[in-house]
């Protein structure tokens, strides 16, 4: 499995708790890939869980005469064209993380299956229990902290965010949000988490966050 992670040297740094939770998780045949928001990619360990570990770094000339909310969806853009699984840096996975996803793809592929949908791995809501997957409504979605882009979906999305970045607070979640509203592509959520937010500190301004996630399977 490809899996890339959205990530900057910042304090305080939750990318080992991220690397613990994955090598305890249910993971063959691993590939993760360190999307780094900035040049800067001293705090990626040189031993990682998995095969194969790649660093992709922003170049000096995407980031210059703006702010790090234009960075943020710029390094997200290019974590969803490296893989389909996309994960913050400030995230713990489930031990079980494979074992709940692929239902939850196989369902959302069941729906739509030309591959046009997003899939949010993690929610502050608690959602009626019986499918592997809900719709989950635009106007509440914060879900880039861990989610599923197919393969069939990817480079459209990146180029969308890529030509959406003309407001200087954009952000991920607003991006993809509207980037759904405007292609009608659904956006559905896991109903049992298997990524859950950790980090107290926003990486792209000073704003103290806390999410809760009340279904993350936490236990193997």
């Amino acid at each position: 499995m490809r899996v890339s992670i959205v990530t900057i040297n910042r304090q305080p740094s939750y990318l080992q708790e991220l690397l613990a939770s994955i090598s305890a998780a249910d993971f063959d045949q691993l590939s993760l890939t360190f999307c780094v928001g900035d040049r800067d990619d001293s705090h990626i360990p040189e031993q990682v869980p998995g095969d194969v570990r790649r660093v992709r770094t922003l170049p000096n000339a995407v980031r210059e005469n703006h702010g790090s909310h234009i960075d943020s969806v710029v390094n997200h853009a290019v974590a969803i064209l490296e893989s389909s699984v996309i994960l913050e840096d400030d995230v713990v996975v489930s031990p079980r993380f494979c074992e709940l996803l692929r239902p939850a793809v196989e369902e959302a592929y069941r729906l739509r299956p030309n591959g046009h949908f997003v899939l949010s791995l993690s929610s502050d809501q608690v959602w009626p229990r019986g499918a592997a997957i809900v719709p989950y409504p635009l106007d509440v979605y914060s879900g880039t902290m861990g989610m599923f882009v197919p393969a069939e979906l990817q480079f459209d999305l990146f180029r969308f965010m890529i030509s959406h970045l003309e407001a200087e607070f954009v952000s991920p979640d607003c991006t993809i949000a509207e980037y759904c509203q405007t292609r009608g592509i659904p956006l559905y959520c896991i109903t049992q988490s298997i990524v859950k937010h950790i980090g107290v500190q926003s990486a792209i301004s000073d704003r103290v966050v806390s999410v809760q996630c009340p279904t993350f399977a936490g236990v193997k």
